[in-house]
């Protein structure tokens, strides 16, 4: 069986490398782990047809191959770098925006498992942005908290030299204003939130979901007037960098614009807020 399940996975990258994209995914159908071992061959096949399934706006779909996508790349379980976890910044979101959220919270303890140990900074960074998403509950926030520690100490302790020090600073504070959102750790997560929307750097995802943070805490801390200004800058940036919506997102963005799960992640923050605060 795993024969076969490797020897259709073959056949499907070949057919994508002609962009037969319809005969690639019916080549795959049934095909999932553990039929197979994890692969980077695997991997490739499943995120082209997901990504080919998103620019037609079949989220459904698209998050299937998605979550193969991620289970297909663990290759090396002993990699805890954010060379591991930044391929699966894309899925999270397009689970969630698809609608499949008993998926999204099988693939954050999945992450959890993986990665929950890491004490690379960036690893950690990621890993929050994956999982903390949505609302936790107390035993992810528990399993969230020894990451919480790792981006605390080093914010505290970084030297931004260059843009990218400062790119890469800023996602971490903006993970740890998340985290500290979710723990209910309102003033602290409107502290970083603050201290992001002055930095160096100025991508425009992170920022509009900077304002979204921003906007939540200030509401729960009573702070209402500030709060909906605050959500109003974050949901303008929003329209701006996600114009068709959840239609061709992935057309959009850049490392420098905001990659398109980076803007469908602050929209899914964005209906957040509003169920929270209204829609002003």
């Amino acid at each position: 069986m795993e024969a076969e399940a490797r020897e259709k996975i073959a056949m499907a990258a070949v057919l994508l490398n002609r962009e037969q994209y319809e005969d690639a995914e019916q080549m795959v159908e049934g095909v999932d782990l553990p039929v197979i071992k994890p692969s980077l061959e695997a991997g490739n096949v499943f995120l082209d047809l997901a990504d080919w399934n998103l620019e037609k706006g079949l989220w459904p779909e698209g998050a299937g191959h998605m979550l193969k996508f991620a289970r297909a790349v663990q290759v090396d379980k002993s990699d805890l770098t954010d060379e591991a976890t930044r391929g699966l910044l894309c899925v999270a979101p397009t689970l969630v925006a698809a609608g499949d959220i008993d998926g999204y919270h099988r693939f954050v303890w999945e992450t959890i498992d993986h990665f929950g140990q890491t004490q690379n900074p960036i690893a950690a960074e990621q890993v929050v942005k994956i999982c903390a998403l949505l609302p936790c509950d107390e035993s992810l926030l528990d399993a969230l908290e020894p990451l919480g520690d790792i981006l605390r100490q080093s914010v505290d302790n970084v030297r931004i030299w260059s843009t990218w020090d400062a790119y890469l600073h800023a996602w971490r504070v903006w993970a740890l204003a998340l985290l500290e959102y979710r723990l209910g750790n309102y003033e602290d997560a409107a502290s970083w939130s603050r201290e992001n929307l002055m930095s160096r750097d100025s991508t425009p995802s992170r920022a509009a979901m900077d304002h979204i943070i921003l906007a939540m805490s200030l509401y729960q801390a009573g702070s209402v007037e500030e709060s909906l200004d605050q959500l109003q800058s974050g949901k303008n940036m929003i329209a701006t960098g996600l114009p068709y919506g959840l239609s061709r997102v992935v057309e959009v963005g850049s490392n420098t614009e905001g990659f398109w799960w980076d803007w469908v992640a602050a929209r899914i923050l964005l209906l957040e807020a509003e169920s929270l605060m209204g829609n002003p």
